[in-house]
């Protein structure tokens, strides 16, 4: 099976975007497959093959990497042809996965460089992960898409994947679920009336004590902890600011959820992002999410800091000063 991507992007503005040999030479073989990378002028040809898997099992393993490459570059470069797609299959993928220009920039590509064994692990470690988070990865991908015109939705989107993916990575992680599981486990494992009367007052209490952390766990709190647990201090810009201060960390932090509230459950909140701040915070709440997903791929790692601290120092240079300058204005 032979799928060609296209490597070049060719933006209204002018500007030419290529896609970084990331997997130059890659030649990889898994226990069931192989994948091969090459670099064909201006395509990105992938090849899949395997004596075991029939072509629809090759088709599925192809879109787990389609989707593992979003998250490596910033965005989906185009397919141009696939062995598995009739004419019209192909123009309606390419009209689905169409990114917006404004998230395909250069300086959004943070690796650069990746050898066989990083390619290999953080494969198989997404394709494991997807497994899980396919649903939660599919509403992040949509909210880049061209097709999606309202930027209160785009963010939302993106909100709305990040509290799922706490849920399927981070919550199991956390020290207050692994007891909760531990104890249920105890009590689940044997229900035996010997069992439970064996359970001193002290442990009952214990379980319904951290059935009650758990019930208070907010949206705020999850996007804290991910905050916290990413390689770079996404937010460190508004950390510093004044703490009255609209954009003060903790009060952004509070629009984020407001919004979401707001929009996916239909609850009437004040101090929540408007269209401007909606437009212009989303690059740094992808900053935040792609980062943390290539945390959990192992390839953090190969992150390029200082572009990518120079990328989100402009991103700071921009965001306040162009929401505060659209309020003057208005």
């Amino acid at each position: 099976m032979s799928i060609k991507l296209s490597i070049k992007v060719s933006k209204a503005n002018g500007v030419i975007v290529f896609m970084p040999e990331i997997f130059k030479d890659i030649n990889c073989k898994f226990d069931d497959y192989s994948i091969q990378f090459k670099y064909d002028n201006l395509n990105f040809v992938i090849e899949l093959d395997s004596e075991k898997l029939d072509n629809t099992e090759l088709e599925a393993i192809f879109w787990d990497f389609y989707s593992y490459l979003g998250f490596v570059l910033g965005y989906f470069p185009s397919i141009i042809e696939a062995t598995f797609m009739d004419e019209k299959y192909l123009a309606n993928i390419v009209e689905q996965y169409k990114t917006k220009e404004c998230f395909i920039r250069i300086s959004e590509q943070y690796i650069e460089n990746m050898n066989i064994e990083d390619f290999k692990e953080s494969f198989k470690k997404f394709r494991s992960l997807n497994k899980k988070a396919s649903f939660q990865f599919a509403m992040f991908n949509v909210a880049m898409m061209e097709s999606n015109h309202y930027p209160e939705i785009t963010i939302l989107n993106v909100l709305q994947s990040l509290d799922g993916l706490y849920e399927v990575i981070y919550s199991s992680k956390t020290t207050t679920k692994k007891i909760i599981r531990d104890k249920i486990k105890y009590i689940v494992n044997d229900t035996s009336q010997k069992n439970i009367e064996s359970m001193t007052a002290e442990e009952i209490e214990d379980i319904k004590g951290y059935m009650q952390k758990i019930s208070e766990i907010t949206f705020y709190d999850k996007l804290i902890y991910m905050c916290n647990i990413c390689d770079y201090d996404i937010f460190k810009y508004e950390k510093e600011l004044d703490p009255k201060d609209k954009y003060y960390f903790d009060n952004l932090i509070t629009m984020f959820v407001n919004t979401r509230n707001k929009f996916s459950h239909s609850v009437n909140k004040n101090n929540t992002l408007n269209g401007t701040e909606a437009t212009t915070y989303i690059f740094k709440v992808i900053m935040l999410y792609r980062v943390l997903i290539l945390k959990e791929l192992g390839l953090s790692k190969l992150i390029d800091s200082e572009k990518f601290l120079a990328n989100l120092k402009e991103w700071d240079d921009y965001i306040i000063p162009t929401i505060k300058k659209n309020e003057e204005d208005k």
